[in-house]
């Protein structure tokens, strides 16, 4: 679900672009770009980006809602809100039951979050995938290829165990 940079580097401190977090979660859903594909997304600015077909699918399924505007600009770094923006729409996708779940978003920081992320962001730190740093998120702060996949691999196996 993750590549590496290299074949021998997976870079854990690097940040992971809008587009690459496009390619994780779509990686980690199991849709096929073959089947799935039904148009192109609304961006403008995904002629020639390897991952356009993906873009488009999650976009069909509101994943990429939290990329308002004409552009996703897949080469700009996510932001850790941005991440969990689409990690929540993800887990509600997957049909994880969240109706027991509360959404309160506990961290000191979050008047710097943008309103539609508030709650996702406190649903995943209810369900244990997210935790910040003596009680901030940092939701402007960009996402590193080691937060992502912890995140990740957290979010699968919370999925593995509902089923």
């Amino acid at each position: 679900m993750i590549n590496g940079t290299s074949a021998t580097t997976f870079h854990p401190n690097g940040q992971v672009t809008r587009g690459e977090l496009a390619a994780i979660i779509f990686r980690a859903s199991g849709l096929d770009v073959n089947k799935d594909y039904e148009g192109a997304a609304t961006y403008t600015d995904l002629d020639g980006f390897w991952g356009a077909k993906e873009v488009a699918i999650l976009q069909e399924y509101g994943l990429m809602d939290i990329f308002d505007g004409e552009k996703l600009e897949p080469k700009k770094p996510v932001t850790r809100e941005e991440m969990a923006y689409v990690t929540a729409k993800y887990l509600v996708g997957m049909e994880l039951d969240v109706t027991q779940v509360s959404n309160n978003n506990t961290f000191t920081d979050k008047n710097q979050m943008r309103e539609d992320t508030v709650e996702a962001i406190g649903l995943l730190q209810q369900l244990g995938i997210l935790n910040g740093t003596n009680g901030k998120f940092n939701p402007k702060g960009n996402l590193t290829r080691a937060e992502i996949s912890k995140i990740l691999t957290v979010t699968i196996m919370l999925l593995a165990e509902e089923e």
